[in-house]
């Protein structure tokens, strides 16, 4: 490929099927994490406009952009007006009136975000605008990286606009990334007091809070927030907590990990914590999974609780040998975890059928991880 985004774009109406052949292949590399990692860059002309491409000018300094595939999400921005943000819900309400439905991307829409430019020592006002139109038109994607463009596009407002990013990130959508990727790499100390103010409203905050180190500065509210709480709080708000290794913190996070929405991720993360002992947080957990019908939390659980010591965590996976709980084998595999832990083997009705002779004289022995048959009495 030896022509940039940029050019792609302006010869768009002179050379329309290499154009589209190019953008195609654009995409294609996007995806790549090895072609992408070495290939792709940016740099501004001497107007000051941003480019992408994988050949930049010899006379340009250009940065490359890094693609990590391994951080993958789902992600719809919020819209937001040249007045301010308006929530996920105005926005609903605004586009009820109109019945066509717009498709979704697979991948960034690179020909549009190509037009959307950042004036050179842009007013506050210009800034809002700039990322209304980036997100706006990055809404209708079916995937997200945290490394795509429009995170670099981002990154161009500087550190001295980072408040106005903030006030683009919000917890009324599923994953707010681009904007909290782009607070992340240019919040310095100077704003920590901001995000911290922001951080009980703006959950998602807490990415930033645990990549800058200011977990110390936040353990109060991050405490509070999960205290006698049930609902979402991101994947980064348990981790900044649990980075304190705080025990007085021990018994929030156990009763969290019990009550709260992500149980299972909430245990991944604080199960190595120093001197924890998660045996009866982890049953009650997964015994709240099942009892609210939640499959993929009781099956990313079941092995564990059964690691406890747990007899009826051992009896529903024999009992689901046949249907394995109709969740996907790499969540909950039933036949793997009943051999296991199970001191027999055969087919699942052979399991079956050997549980169920010896149920009463089944005991979990602590050394061998096994379930193991004892005689009565011994």
């Amino acid at each position: 490929m030896n022509t940039t985004l940029n050019s792609i774009a302006i010869s768009k109406m002179q050379k329309k099927d290499f154009s589209l052949t190019a953008i195609l292949t654009v995409f294609i590399l996007c995806q790549l994490p090895q072609v992408a990692y070495s290939e792709t860059y940016k740099w501004r002309d001497e107007n000051g406009q941003l480019h992408f491409g994988d050949k930049p000018p010899e006379d340009k300094k250009a940065d490359r952009i890094e693609i990590d595939t391994s951080k993958q999400s789902v992600y719809k921005p919020v819209p937001y007006s040249s007045e301010g943000f308006v929530s996920e819900k105005a926005d609903v309400k605004k586009k009820s009136n109109n019945n066509v439905r717009q498709p979704q991307k697979e991948t960034p829409d690179l020909d549009t975000l190509l037009k959307i430019k950042l004036p050179k020592n842009p007013t506050k006002r210009q800034v809002r605008e700039y990322i209304q139109k980036i997100l706006i038109e990055s809404r209708n994607q079916r995937s997200y990286l945290a490394a795509d463009p429009q995170v670099s596009m981002l990154l161009d407002v500087g550190t001295e606009h980072v408040d106005v990013l903030i006030e683009a990130t919000t917890d009324n959508v599923p994953w707010t990334r681009y904007p909290v990727e782009a607070i992340t790499q240019l919040a310095t100390e100077r704003d920590k007091s901001l995000v911290l103010s922001k951080l009980r409203q703006k959950k998602k905050l807490s990415t930033v809070v645990y990549h800058k180190d200011w977990s110390a500065d936040a353990r109060d509210i991050l405490i509070s927030g999960i205290r006698n709480y049930t609902g979402y709080v991101p994947y980064d708000w348990i981790r900044a907590l649990a980075s304190l290794q705080d025990p007085a913190s021990y018994a929030v996070l156990k009763a969290y990990m019990e009550n709260g929405w992500n149980r299972h991720s909430t245990y991944r993360i604080i199960k190595a914590l120093p001197n924890i002992n998660l045996n009866q947080s982890l049953q009650k957990a997964w015994e709240n999974s099942r009892s609210t019908n939640n499959k993929y939390e009781t099956g990313y659980l079941t092995s564990d609780v059964i690691g406890t010591g747990y007899m009826p965590a051992l009896k529903f996976t024999v009992d689901m040998l046949d249907t394995n709980y109709d969740v996907p084998t790499h969540v909950f595999n039933a036949r793997l975890v009943a051999l296991r832990y199970l001191d027999t083997t055969g087919d699942n009705h052979e399991i079956r059928q050997w549980f169920y002779a010896n149920q009463s004289a089944i005991s979990f022995d602590i050394v061998s991880g096994k379930y193991r048959v004892y005689a009565t009495g011994s």
